[in-house]
């Protein structure tokens, strides 16, 4: 933003001639000695960007108007990450993320932006069926008909990951909130809106462990290398990791830590299954679906 009202104010600024890369474009637009310097008046540049149509909304206590004519100050992201953490706990976060912040982007020139959310599965897990129905109510009224200027605007787009159990534990709430007719996560058949991701085959996961080993190796050797584990191996791991990639790796590499505390120049499948039937793996492969995962609640965690 302070770039933008640099060109619009001063026609004749070359940002070649000042900036030699990124890096140095973000520290020189964060120090007020450069702009002293450049002969650029910080306060004009200051005022226009607060004269654009989409910051006018906006709470007199938001970050932006903390820099005056008097107190000059430039922000960055960490006093956005103080304000957010000052702010109350329910409404006004919720108004920080689906208005404020939206008009702040759309102020940049953004036109939208993704949030991806991953473990979603923890966020139903721990509410009850009340508690679904109004947290699905409310993703409902964030994204579509809210009076939130995402709703309006349609900035957002939400990108859930969910394991195959999660639809049934939230269907009964997505379908009486209305969100099954906006973004329907029940279709029979292919839907437009959810892209479904098989498990991995054997190929994939030699293909998976080959790169992180290749990635972590001190020496080099030839790329197609599996050691210090063998192909069969890698073959059972997978197997008894169910093909879930991140548990594949996990496992793969506490096999690898027990190889180098019992001094094992080459990880077999016979290594595999003694340090498995020995139980030192078996932690990590306790949890078999969602209902036993540990949970956190994740509205006590945004205070």
């Amino acid at each position: 933003m302070r770039l933008n009202a640099i060109f619009e104010l001063y026609e004749d600024f070359d940002p070649e001639e000042h900036f030699s890369d990124e890096d140095d474009l973000k520290t020189k637009l964060k120090s007020l000695d450069w702009y002293s310097q450049k002969n650029l008046d910080f306060i004009k540049i200051s005022q226009y960007i607060l004269s654009n149509s989409y910051l006018q909304d906006l709470p007199q206590d938001f970050p932006i108007f903390s820099s005056t004519p008097l107190v000059l100050k430039l922000i960055d992201q960490n006093d956005f990450k103080e304000y957010l953490k000052n702010l109350k706990r329910g409404k006004p976060k919720v108004e920080f993320a689906f208005s404020h912040l939206v008009d702040f982007f759309l102020a940049a020139g953004f036109n939208g932006a993704y949030i991806f959310v991953d473990d979603f599965e923890r966020v139903p897990d721990f509410q009850s069926e009340r508690q679904k129905r109004d947290f699905a109510l409310e993703l409902r009224t964030c994204l579509f008909d809210g009076l939130y200027t995402n709703a309006r605007t349609g900035f957002y787009n939400l990108l859930l990951v969910l394991h195959a159990g999660v639809p049934r534990l939230i269907q009964s709430a997505w379908e009486q909130s209305g969100l099954e007719q906006r973004s329907p996560i029940f279709f029979k058949g292919t839907s437009k809106n959810v892209i479904r991701f098989e498990k991995i085959k054997l190929q994939d996961a030699l293909s998976l462990v080959q790169k992180y080993l290749q990635a972590y190796r001190i020496k080099e050797v030839p790329a197609d290398t599996f050691s210090p584990f063998n192909k069969n191996a890698i073959a059972r791991i997978a197997e008894l990791s169910e093909f879930n990639a991140s548990k594949i790796l996990k496992m793969a590499y506490e096999v690898l830590e027990r190889a180098v505390e019992q001094n094992v120049a080459e990880v077999d499948v016979d290594f595999v299954l003694s340090t498995d039937e020995a139980g030192q793996l078996a932690e990590q492969r306790q949890v078999s679906g969602i209902s036993e995962t540990a949970t956190k609640d994740l509205m006590k965690e945004s205070d």
